[in-house]
């Protein structure tokens, strides 16, 4: 568990301090603490960087911040406490909405010190393995059926953000 409230403090850190707008948790790690658990190999971190960026290297600011602060890094992930983090800008005006609307909680209610964590909403996630070119596989739509039977999904919700994406 400290492993990943070390993360949680970073990133908190990364947005109080402006290097990112804001942030939200998605993926499978999302889908476990949301649902039940399901195998993941990272963390996946969408985020929102204020001011202009190249759109060929958006995260530069980002990865600029963390090789000042010592963090390694290992192929596509920063290992922050040694949790592999892929970090991803939002990347449609959807998945912009998701990380705006996330949930917010304290990671650890019986610490008083605890992070906050943001995690994308369930019916944002199916919304965007259901809307995003590619991101409709087989284990999302697993992924998307946990979410479903745990009643997390607001289904009238869903098909106003699929078919806001296909107009």
């Amino acid at each position: 568990m400290g492993q990943f409230r070390d993360v949680l403090l970073l990133l908190n850190r990364v947005r109080a301090e402006g290097v990112i707008h804001d942030y939200a948790i998605g993926g499978a790690v999302a889908v476990s603490l949301w649902a039940e658990p399901v195998a993941t190999q990272d963390l996946d971190v969408i985020v929102t960087i204020p001011g202009d960026r190249h759109p060929l290297d958006p995260l530069r600011s980002l990865l600029d911040w963390f090789t000042q602060h010592g963090q390694a890094f290992a192929g596509e992930h920063v290992l922050i406490a040694g949790v592999p983090v892929q970090f991803l800008v939002a990347w449609s005006p959807l998945v912009r909405e998701a990380v705006a609307t996330a949930a917010e909680a304290t990671y650890d209610p019986a610490d008083p010190d605890s992070p906050t964590i943001r995690l994308i909403r369930p019916t944002y996630l199916v919304a965007m393995w259901q809307t995003d070119q590619g991101a409709d596989t087989p284990r999302r739509r697993e992924r998307a059926a946990r979410l479903r039977e745990a009643g997390l999904v607001d289904e009238t919700l869903l098909t106003e953000l699929v078919s806001r994406t296909r107009t």
